[in-house]
């Protein structure tokens, strides 16, 4: 089934003429944040190219009143000094009053000092975990855990450490994209519609 909401709706904001589409499967992992409710740590771990961050501008949308939405995009242009005091600040401010707060690329949002990946086709390398993602996850999780809400995060790097700081979060992933998936993204393009497709860089 095919989830729809128009740009009016929710945080996007606008005049509701233009809609924002997930694939049946895209919609299923949106569906499945919302059965998490009593969970207070979530890592939405789907993999490289599935639309997490489409499925979590879709949730900000459509559940405006229980979801807030944090991204490195907010984090810029939020006009403070960057620095992860600034940056617990603003997740806090759109945390409050909703239930859900989600996290697009925590380990990016958090500003570290470095990113390290592992190097290709080097399986032997392993990412360092940098101290400011992990401050942050883990002044969130307390912060979830205190308020009875819910955190729900997703990492660029996979090593962004969770079990040592938070014990076992919720992690929800995917299955891979059916028939249905690729026939809806085909129908978007056919009727010129602009789907919201997943974004290769998450």
């Amino acid at each position: 089934m095919v989830a729809r909401a128009s740009e009016g709706d929710g945080n996007g904001g606008g005049n509701g003429s233009a809609t924002m589409m997930l694939s049946p499967t895209q919609a299923e992992a949106k569906d499945k944040i919302l059965r998490a409710k009593a969970q207070p740590v979530i890592k939405f771990a789907l993999r490289p190219g599935f639309g997490t961050t489409t499925i979590f501008r879709f949730l900000a949308r459509t559940e405006e009143k229980d979801v807030g939405l944090l991204s490195v995009e907010d984090v810029l242009n939020s006009g403070s000094p960057l620095d992860l005091g600034a940056v617990w600040q603003l997740a806090v401010s759109m945390w409050k009053d909703k239930h859900f707060l989600l996290v697009d690329t925590l380990d990016l949002v958090a500003l570290p000092s470095e990113i390290s990946l592992p190097d290709v086709g080097r399986s032997s390398s392993q990412p360092r975990t940098q101290p400011e993602p992990v401050t942050l996850l883990k002044a969130l999780a307390d912060h979830a855990i205190l308020h009875k809400k819910s955190l729900v995060f997703s990492c660029v790097q996979e090593n962004t450490s969770t079990n040592t700081f938070l014990g076992s979060p919720l992690i929800i992933t995917s299955d891979s994209y059916t028939v249905g998936d690729y026939a809806f993204f085909l129908s978007q393009f056919a009727t010129g519609e602009e789907p919201l497709l997943p974004l290769p860089a998450e």
